[in-house]
């Protein structure tokens, strides 16, 4: 196989053994994979916290994101506020009877982090987060 197809191949496989480890937490949480990621994103993203910030940084439908908040909330694992100068624009925030499942689930992604650096030294994940910011500017 040439080194372009084993490359997109080893892409696919990262997203598979993603989707499946994310998958053992919305299991054990009762949430769907979208409103596991939102959950994710608020912790891990303190700056971006609107449903623009979710569609623009992730890449997600509107209307998945605008759903998946409305069962967040419904779910009391999010909170919303408006903004003080625009009203239109709706801040978003975990509650604290997300935290347990925010680390399960940030434990899930340093796992699979670990599993995917296993074998390379400081340097070479440098190297990696070098290249990978490269490639993502590319796109």
């Amino acid at each position: 196989m040439n080194a372009l197809a084993e490359t997109l191949l080893a892409w696919q496989r990262m997203g598979k053994l993603y989707t499946r480890m994310e998958l053992e937490v919305c299991a054990r949480h009762g949430l769907t994979r979208l409103e596991t990621d939102i959950l994710l994103f608020l912790a891990n993203n303190p700056a971006y916290d609107t449903a623009k910030d979710i569609v623009e940084v992730r890449m997600i439908a509107k209307s998945h994101v605008s759903a998946s908040i409305e069962t967040l909330l419904a779910k009391r694992l999010i909170f919303a506020v408006p903004d003080a100068q625009d009203r239109r624009r709706v801040h978003l925030s975990t509650l604290p009877a997300a935290a347990p499942i925010i680390a399960d689930a940030q434990a899930m992604q340093r796992a699979f982090f670990e599993r995917l650096l296993r074998g390379l030294s400081e340097a070479e994940c440098a190297e990696l987060r070098r290249m990978l910011g490269i490639i993502s500017e590319n796109i």
